[in-house]
């Protein structure tokens, strides 16, 4: 089972226990089957990555000899010392990149967390509490909660948000004060199944206890060819 589907199966067992809209369980019953046909899938597609101002676009190519490669920087050609330093990179970082097709984070929806309610616009939200992926995470997820916002109808768009709660030490060096993560994952009616087409993260801590630390980065994917 994906991570995607883990999550969206907890959420799917929530709504039928508790008999809340069931109007829209045709639909839901669609997404889960929409899921499983987009793991089952080989995609080559592209990543737009903006970190501190710098947006780099890569291509992933899916295949016998899958593989990243470095398709600009800032809108710029890379130079060959970028394409050198690139290549040295590739098994260190991307050996564990996650792909579009699956949400980053893995099975960590606590199921008997989950609440449901409608929004004035049809749409259905979720939220839940998360358990953390690793230990030292622990700390961390415990003051995070999140949600999962689905639109009416025959869905078409799915938006999770992962926020704190409270500030939370994370290291002994540095301190999160303000933690959000969001995931947009996009009907793709050509291949019957859901992709991430994009993902946002924005911290804001303390350092020492003095300074404070921003950071944000976000990641697009797209021309997607399965």
């Amino acid at each position: 089972m994906s991570s995607l589907q883990g999550v969206l199966l907890a959420l799917a067992c929530v709504l039928c226990s508790c008999g809340a809209l069931a109007a829209d369980l045709s639909t839901w019953s669609k997404l889960e089957q929409s899921l499983a046909t987009s793991t089952g899938l080989s995609c080559s597609y592209s990543q737009a990555s903006t970190v501190n101002g710098v947006t780099t676009v890569e291509r992933f190519a899916a295949g016998e000899n899958a593989g990243w490669s470095l398709v600009s920087i800032d809108g710029k050609p890379p130079t060959q010392s970028e394409l050198n330093d690139y290549v040295k990179g590739i098994d260190q970082h991307f050996a564990d990149r996650p792909s579009p097709l699956v949400l980053a984070v893995a099975n960590i929806v606590i199921s008997d967390s989950v609440t449901t309610s409608q929004n004035p616009d049809g749409s259905i939200e979720y939220r839940f509490r998360l358990r953390p992926e690793k230990p030292e995470l622990t700390e961390l997820t415990k003051a995070l909660e999140g949600d999962a916002v689905v639109a009416s109808g025959d869905v078409d768009a799915i938006k999770f948000n992962l926020t704190n709660t409270h500030p939370v030490p994370y290291s002994l060096t540095f301190k999160v004060i303000s933690y959000r993560r969001e995931f947009d994952f996009q009907w793709q009616p050509q291949w019957n199944a859901f992709f991430r087409t994009r993902e946002s993260t924005q911290v804001d801590g303390k350092l020492l206890g003095l300074k404070s630390v921003s950071v944000s980065a976000e990641v697009r994917y797209f021309d997607f060819e399965c």
